[in-house]
C-alpha cells in the first residue's frame, strides 16, 4: 500500500452465504418476471398487506407520489378515499383483475393488482366528490384518463419502494428509490413487526454511520447472511459518503 512492503501480514476473511432470495426479495424491490421475483412478492405482500397500518402508509405513498397532479387531490377527497379503500380492501370485496395487457405486466402481486384498482378507482371518485372548486372538477373529469393514468403510476412507484431504506447517514429525497417506506410516516415499527430482519440491515448501517461512513446504496446484491446466526451482513458498502 502507498508503495510500501512487509514481508508479513494477514488478511481476515468470513465464509458467508447469500441472503435467502425471499429475504432479499421482500426487504429491496423485486422488480421482473423471473419465478422467484414473483414468489417473492406474493410472500412478501401476504406479510405487509395484511396490515392495515402498513396498507394505509402504502396508499399515502402513493398519493404523495402524484407529482403536479396532487394539487388536484384535495384532503377531504383523500380522507374519505382511505376510508372507503380500507373497509373495502379488508371486507375481501376486491375486484377482478382486468385483462389490460399493460397491468397484467406490471410486476406486482394479484393481491398487490387488486389493491391498485382500488386506489385509483375510489380516489378518482372522491376527487370528483371533493373538488377544490368547479373548476378542478371540469379539469378533473375532463382528463378523466390522464388522472387515472398518474393514480397508477403513482402507485406502482410506492409499491416498488424497498422495505428498508438503503441509505444512512444522509437525507434521503422524497423520491429517491432509496428511500424505503420505513422512512415514511413513521412505520418503522409496523414494518419491524411484519419484517423483523429490516433491524440487521439498519442496525449495521447504523454502525457504519457511527464510524462516520454513511452507507449509500445498500441493497440486495450487496447483503449476505452469517451461517449458523443467520445474521445478515452488509459486505459492500455500494457508494458512501464520508
Amino acid at each position: 500500500m502507498d508503495g510500501i512492503k512487509i514481508k508479513q501480514g494477514f488478511i481476515v476473511m468470513e465464509e458467508l452465504e447469500e441472503l435467502s432470495p425471499d429475504i432479499a426479495r421482500s426487504l429491496f424491490a423485486a422488480l421482473g418476471d423471473s419465478e422467484k421475483n414473483k414468489k417473492a412478492r406474493v410472500l412478501r405482500d401476504k406479510r405487509l398487506l395484511k396490515n392495515p397500518k402498513l396498507v394505509s402508509s402504502l396508499l399515502n405513498i402513493a398519493w404523495n407520489m402524484m407529482g403536479r397532479e396532487s394539487e388536484y387531490l384535495s384532503m377531504d377527497a383523500q380522507f374519505a378515499a382511505e376510508k372507503r379503500i380500507m373497509e373495502q380492501f379488508f371486507s375481501g370485496n376486491l375486484p377482478t383483475i382486468r385483462p389490460d395487457p399493460h397491468i397484467k405486466k406490471m410486476a406486482m402481486s394479484d393481491l398487490g393488482k387488486k389493491l391498485m384498482m382500488l386506489y385509483i378507482q375510489i380516489t378518482y371518485e372522491e376527487m370528483l366528490n371533493h373538488p377544490e372548486n368547479e373548476e378542478h372538477k371540469g379539469i378533473i373529469e375532463q382528463y378523466e384518463h390522464h388522472m387515472k393514468q398518474t393514480l397508477l403510476n403513482a402507485f406502482n412507484k410506492a409499491y416498488q419502494k424497498p422495505l428498508v431504506s438503503g441509505a444512512e447517514g444522509k437525507e434521503l429525497s422524497q423520491m429517491s428509490a432509496l428511500r424505503g417506506m420505513d422512512q415514511f410516516f413513521g412505520q418503522e415499527g409496523e414494518l419491524e413487526q411484519e419484517f423483523p430482519e429490516i433491524m440487521f440491515v439498519r442496525d449495521a448501517m447504523k454502525k457504519f454511520a457511527s464510524r462516520e461512513f454513511k452507507p449509500f446504496d445498500v441493497h440486495s446484491g450487496n447483503v449476505m447472511m452469517r451461517p449458523k446466526t443467520n445474521d445478515i451482513v452488509i459486505v459492500d458498502l455500494g457508494r458512501f459518503n464520508t
